[in-house]
C-alpha cells in the first residue's frame, strides 16, 4: 500500500515486468492476480448499476445504490470477499498439516472432543482448551492476514515509541509482527499450542494477549473475527471426529513432530512454496 501511494512510477514498472515475465514464462505473480481481481471487481460494479442485469440480492448494488462514489462502493465490497474466507483456509490446512505431524497431539485433542460429546456449540467448543490452544496457535502461527494498515499521522504529529512522527506520514503495522514477536512467542515459525496451556502467572497471559492481534482491535477490528473463529473450531473439530489425519510418508505416519512454518512464496501470503500434503483415512473408534 505505501509504495503504491508514495512510489506509483516504480510499482507501474514493476507491473509491466511482471506482465512481461508472465507472457513468456507463464508465471503470474500476486500483482498479476491482483489486477485480474481489479478488473473483474468493476465489470461487477458495472452490472451492479445495470438494473436490468443486476442480481436481486447483492450487497455491491446496495453499496452502488448509496450516495457514495463508485471507487468507494467498488472498495467496500471488495472487502467483503476477505474476511472469513481465503484466510480461514489457509489456516485451516495449516492446522491440519501440523496435526498430521504429531500424532499424538491429535489424539489429546480427539479424546478431549470425544469427551465433550463431539459438540458443535461454539460456546462448549470454546471451552476445551486444547482445541481453543490448537486454533489459536494455528491463526498466530500462519498469520493468514498480514496486510500493512496504514494510517495517517494526524497533523502536529505523534510520539511513537519514543520518536516524533511528523503529521501526515504514512505509518503501517502488519499483525504478523507482533504474532511472530519472539518476546510473546519464542520460536514463533513452531506450531506449538502448548504455549497457550502452559502460562506461568497472569504476566505471561497478558503478555499473549498483548501479542495476540491477527484481527486487529478496537473499532476498527477484522469484521470476519468470529465467523473465522466459529469455521475454525467447528471444521477442525468435525475433521477429527471423521478422519485421521496422517502423513503421506510411511515413515512419518507414527511420529510426533513439531511442525515448523514451511517456506512462502511471499510473506504477506499463507500461501506455501510446496503442497501441505496430508492422507485422510475414516476414523474407527
Amino acid at each position: 500500500m505505501s509504495l503504491h501511494t508514495n512510489f506509483p512510477s516504480i510499482m507501474r514498472m514493476y507491473d509491466m515486468i511482471s506482465e512481461v515475465t508472465s507472457r513468456f514464462t507463464g508465471w503470474g505473480g500476486s500483482s498479476k492476480s491482483s489486477k485480474e481481481f481489479e478488473e473483474w471487481a468493476s465489470e461487477q460494479l458495472k452490472l451492479a448499476a445495470d438494473s436490468e442485469k443486476a442480481p436481486e440480492v447483492s450487497f455491491l448494488k446496495v453499496m452502488a445504490g448509496e450516495r457514495i462514489s463508485p471507487e468507494s462502493a467498488l472498495s467496500e465490497s471488495k472487502e467483503m470477499l476477505g474476511p472469513g474466507t481465503d484466510t480461514t483456509s489457509a489456516t485451516l490446512a495449516h492446522i491440519l498439516w501440523a496435526l498430521s505431524l504429531n500424532q499424538s497431539l491429535q489424539d489429546d485433542l480427539v479424546s478431549d472432543l470425544k469427551t465433550a460429546n463431539w459438540t458443535t456449540d461454539m460456546t462448549e467448543l470454546e471451552s476445551i482448551p486444547r482445541l481453543a490452544a490448537c486454533v489459536k496457535e494455528g491463526i498466530r502461527w500462519t498469520g493468514a492476514a498480514s496486510a500493512m494498515l496504514p494510517r495517517i499521522v494526524p497533523t502536529g504529529g505523534s510520539l511513537l515509541a519514543g520518536k516524533q512522527i511528523p503529521g501526515g506520514t504514512m505509518i503501517s503495522s502488519s499483525p504478523i509482527w507482533y504474532l511472530h514477536d519472539e518476546t510473546a512467542f519464542p520460536e514463533p515459525h513452531c506450531y506449538r499450542p502448548n504455549r497457550w496451556l502452559e502460562r506461568d502467572g497472569e504476566n505471561s497471559v497478558a503478555l499473549l494477549s498483548d501479542y495476540y492481534i491477527p484481527f486487529s482491535k478496537g473499532p476498527s477490528t477484522c469484521i470476519g473475527n468470529h465467523f473465522a473463529y466459529l469455521e475454525l473450531y467447528l471444521s477442525v473439530s468435525q475433521i477429527l471426529k471423521k478422519y485421521r489425519i496422517q502423513q503421506p510418508e510411511e515413515s512419518m505416519i507414527n511420529l510426533d513432530v513439531e511442525a515448523t512454518l514451511p517456506p512462502r512464496l511471499e510473506w504477506v501470503a499463507a500461501v506455501p512454496i510446496g503442497k501441505l500434503q496430508v492422507v485422510v483415512s475414516k476414523r474407527l473408534f
